[in-house]
């Protein structure tokens, strides 16, 4: 055999050699399981900017702009067409509780993109999805769930809303209690707190056959953790002085811990949602809240009975909460303003930052959680604090953990102000405008300089 021959057939047997490690890795590669597909960066953006106008769309009730984001073969609750878009309008025409839809995963399919997101509303974060075509325009919306004969048998009964509430309030537990409020004829208090999103009703006072009671569903969570013992009850009528609502489906829980702390046949909760349209004004010193009816642009319609002299600063919402910038001893800090946090909270995380020149170590006290738990906190004293222009130094508040509200509710915070900040001066809410007003001076009486009106170490904190 010559040297020639002897080469070729060496090269065959390398080649058939690499031919069969070629096919064996190519049949293990095809064997091992593929990560998900992913979308390319940029479509991303264009999804998630095609969700944020559904959002804007949502919360306005603007059915004009859904409808031009809609595809031909537009799908929900199983219907197409005509009946679709009417089914639709109905479903949007009870949502008066929706806060965010954010944007959690998204992955292509063979007719376009399934988008996860997390709804936000009744309080609750809710995973849902949706499909849109190749073009981005919506295929399949499953944000809601929708049942026709909720949606075809009623419709929201809203008077004529009042252009002021002005009212007295009883402090209890260092919360804002409205009395003589009136739900499904039952009267009694209820919470003023501007960190729940809707009205939030103490079931086991309000729960019969009449409410509609649904299972238990979604999550609540506020400054003492996440409970998961919500129902949907159904409204018949809300009345507080001349604002009257009616006909609508919002969320309750078992509220019994707090009712036997403040003394009164509690109701439940008015939260933001219930006030969006209004500013909001709390004099701790006075004892007294204001509601100002708010055009469309923020303005108020009549001004002549509302407070004026004020240091206004702008605010950005994080689900219910305004949140604002916070100076503590030259860090600044992001915190919620709640008027249903009965102490300031500092969440641990933020706590680290700051030096231990900034505060002093107090005591530990306790607070009960939405969740019904009590839980140990240390106290402190903040120096060097300011919430804008103004000087609040001296405010005390409690470590507590915050990272739930991250986690479950996709709302980050480094702490929370209630009561120890909005008794120090009269303070209004713009939710419209996105404005704080703090009062100018100090109260008839400094309470700065007084301690926190405490009768028991057991303190609740609610907040959403």
């Amino acid at each position: 055999m010559g040297k020639r021959e002897m080469n070729v057939r060496s090269f065959r047997a390398r080649w058939w050699r690499l031919c069969l490690l070629g096919g064996v890795l190519a049949a293990g590669l095809l064997a091992a399981p593929t990560p998900a597909a992913q979308v390319a960066e940029p479509i991303a953006i264009l999804i998630e900017h095609q969700v944020q106008h559904l959002e804007k769309a949502f919360i306005n009730r603007d059915l004009h702009a859904i409808q031009l984001m809609l595809d031909k073969d537009f799908t929900i609750a199983g219907q197409q067409g005509e009946t679709a878009r009417l089914v639709l309008q109905a479903a949007l025409d009870q949502l008066h509780q929706l806060e965010a839809i954010r944007v959690k995963d998204i992955q292509p399919l063979p007719s376009g993109y399934r988008v996860t997101v997390d709804v936000q509303m009744y309080g609750l974060a809710m995973e849902r999805d949706l499909k849109l075509s190749p073009s981005f325009r919506i295929l399949e919306l499953n944000l809601f769930q929708v049942q026709f004969h909720i949606v075809v048998s009623w419709e929201p009964l809203i008077a004529p809303p009042p252009q002021i509430i002005a009212d007295r309030f009883r402090l209890a537990a260092n919360l804002v209690l409205i009395e003589n409020v009136r739900v499904n004829g039952v009267t009694g208090c209820m919470i003023l707190d501007t960190g729940t999103s809707t009205l939030l009703l103490n079931s086991p006072r309000l729960e019969s056959p009449a409410t509609r009671s649904a299972a238990y569903h979604g999550a609540l969570g506020g400054a003492g953790g996440t409970t998961r013992a919500v129902r949907r009850l159904w409204v018949s009528e809300f009345e507080w002085q001349d604002l009257r609502l009616g006909r609508f489906e919002t969320i309750g829980m078992d509220l019994t811990h707090l009712e036997k702390q403040l003394g009164c046949p509690l109701l439940g909760i008015i939260g933001f949602r219930t006030i969006r349209r209004y500013d909001l004004t709390v004099d701790y010193d006075r004892k007294e809240v204001t509601l100002c009816r708010l055009e469309p642009g923020g303005e108020r319609v009549d001004a002549r009975r509302c407070p004026a002299e004020a240091i206004r600063m702008p605010f950005e919402l994080a689900g219910p909460l305004p949140v604002i910038p916070v100076t503590v001893g030259g860090e600044t800090l992001r915190f919620g303003v709640d008027t249903g946090a009965t102490a300031n909270v500092i969440d641990r995380s933020a706590h680290t930052r700051l030096s231990p020149a900034h505060y002093r170590e107090l005591d530990r006290s306790f607070y009960l959680g939405v969740d019904n738990r009590s839980r140990a906190a240390r106290r402190m004293r903040l120096h060097r604090t300011r919430v804008g222009p103004a000087d609040f130094d001296g405010m005390i508040a409690v470590v507590g953990d915050l990272s739930h509200l991250r986690r479950d509710f996709g709302i980050r915070l480094d702490g929370l102000l209630g009561y120890e900040f909005l008794r120090q001066r009269p303070m209004t809410l713009n939710f419209i405008k996105q404005e704080l007003w703090i009062g100018t001076g100090l109260m008839a009486s400094d309470t700065r300089l007084a301690q926190p009106n405490i009768k028991s170490r057991l303190q609740p904190m609610v907040t959403r």
